[in-house]
Formats: structure tokens, sequence, C-alpha cells
């Protein structure tokens, strides 16, 4: 793909943003000037993506993730309830070709696709009970996919919850 350069939504005249996910400044010279993204990390994953800061010439400033900048500025502004999605699973390649609006739940697949879910490889629960089949309780999570319990630390909340019922019910007499 031929690479082009677009005005950032809220930049004319200001920030270009081409299709291969670079950002440069029209307003610190007449050439362009490339802005260096720092990396940060927005997800719980860890997963480290590139930002840019815009200045709007009042003296204000708005940090962008390039790849929500991307896709703004070529396919549209973000639809309700949509976040972009990295298709080949590299969260560093903000080229066009490679994001798409989407929902969580493909996000999430992507994820899954790609080997990048964070719990994917997770072999121990929070309290360090291990993951069998004899521990591991497979149920639906709320975004309709799959999620795991440790069934030992289920039985440990439940029965706490017996007992504070029940030291509840003593109280009351």
């Amino acid at each position: 793909m031929d690479e082009r350069w677009e005005w950032a939504p809220g930049y004319t005249d200001r920030y270009q943003v081409s299709t291969r996910g670079r950002v440069q400044s029209e307003c610190r010279s007449p050439q362009g000037q490339m802005l260096k993204p720092r990396l940060t990390r927005y997800s719980l994953a860890g997963v480290p993506y590139e930002v840019v800061r815009l200045y709007d010439g009042t003296g204000s400033f708005q940090d962008w993730l390039v790849h929500v900048l991307v896709l703004s500025t070529f396919v549209g502004p973000r639809p309700d309830g949509m976040e972009v999605r990295h298709l080949d699973g590299n969260s560093l390649n903000n080229s066009l070709e490679n994001l798409a609006w989407g929902t969580h739940k493909e996000n999430t697949q992507d994820a899954f696709v790609h080997g990048s879910f964070p719990n994917l490889f997770k072999t121990h629960c929070p309290y360090g009970h291990e993951y069998t089949p004899q521990n591991t309780y497979v149920g639906k999570s709320a975004s309709g996919g799959k999620s795991r319990t440790c069934k030992r630390c289920r039985a440990d909340r439940e029965a706490q919850r017996r007992l504070r019922k029940a030291g509840a019910i003593l109280l009351d007499h």
C-alpha cells in the first residue's frame, strides 16, 4: 500500500496522519516534522501502544493512541461500543490495513488467535491453586465467552458467605 497523508480530525493545518501509522506536525516547519511516539501501556495485559501528543494551537493538548488516530482519520470516528483491533496481533503495527473497528468480543477473540490473551497461559489462580480439570469450573463470562474459576476458591467464598449469614441470624435473636 502506498503511503497517503490526511489531516487529523480536529487538527487541520496542524497535524497529518499517514496510512502507515506515522504522524507529522505541519506547525513546526513547512516540510512537516515527524512526531516520535512514546510507548505506553493502556491494557490489563500490559501491551505497549504508541501515543502522540497533539496541541491545538491554544496551548491545550490531547494524547492520542496512534491506532485510534489512524482509524479516525481514514475510516471515521469510533462507533459507539467499538474499539481498535490490530488484525495481526502486533500492537505496534499501526498501518491502516492492520486496523479495524470492532467489538470487545472480537478483540478478545483476536488475542486468543494470536496467543496474546493475558490469561491464556495462567496455570494457577491468584491464590496459588492450580487450574486442573478437577479444580476448575468453566462457565460463561458476562460477554458470552468462556470463563474459568478455581473450585477451591469458590468453595471458600461460599463457606464464608454461609458463616456471615449464620452470624447475622444469630445476632438477630
